[in-house]
């Protein structure tokens, strides 16, 4: 099946990212930040991994998407299913936000814990590259907030991957999932709270796993 949108209605689409938002206990995180939501595919999938759950944190989730026609079709109906826990923003991220969702995004997460917070960036901008967005995005943020950052690089990732780990996320452990999916964790093990579902990290260096989806 090539056509993505197919691929969403099969729930087949990135499997990889599907299967990891399934393994990681996102109900955990106060805050779940994911910027770059398009058709709302993964935000749905978080969402539903969220509040299946009994929640005692009561996690909110902030999802970010600038197309107007991606944000009133597809994320809009989503906020009648998950109300107040789920805030929805048509705008950018980074320098290129507007004033007003700056204070969004900041007080979304002014009040949550340090390392308290999972960061999903699925973003692309005509003109620039994506080492140059994803450094102006997270530059933007209060990287102290977040635990996880699931990020999607380009299709020659190894650069990508090296300039974070050794900049802006040089306090991250990078994990490659797939091709061009990397999950960073923070490198602080001693005090993480979630410790009791490493197991999960095995499941993401099975190599068998990138032959399977390369063909999705």
């Amino acid at each position: 099946v090539k056509n993505t949108l197919k691929q969403r209605d099969y729930n087949i689409y990135e499997l990889d990212t599907s299967l990891l938002i399934h393994f990681i206990p996102l109900y955990k995180f106060e805050i779940v930040l994911e910027i770059g939501a398009a058709y709302g595919y993964f935000t749905s999938k978080i969402c539903e991994k969220i509040f299946y759950k009994k929640n005692k944190k009561n996690t909110k989730v902030l999802s970010i998407e600038p197309d107007k026609n991606y944000f009133e079709n597809y994320l809009l109906p989503l906020k009648d299913k998950y109300n107040d826990n789920l805030i929805l923003l048509n705008d950018f991220a980074g320098d290129k936000a507007s004033v007003e969702s700056k204070i969004v995004i900041e007080d979304f997460y002014k009040d949550s814990s340090d390392n308290s917070g999972f960061l999903f960036i699925d973003a692309d901008l005509y003109g620039i590259s994506v080492i140059e967005l994803l450094n102006n995005i997270i530059n933007s943020l209060n990287l102290d907030k977040f635990n996880m950052i699931l990020l999607e690089l380009s299709n020659n990732p190894y650069y990508e991957r090296r300039n974070l780990a050794k900049g802006i996320l040089k306090d991250f452990l990078p994990l490659r999932i797939s091709k061009k999916r990397y999950l960073f964790i923070r490198k602080s093990w001693k005090n993480y709270q979630y410790k009791n579902s490493f197991f999960f990290l095995i499941f993401l260096k099975l190599p068998i796993l990138n032959h399977i989806f390369k063909f999705f």
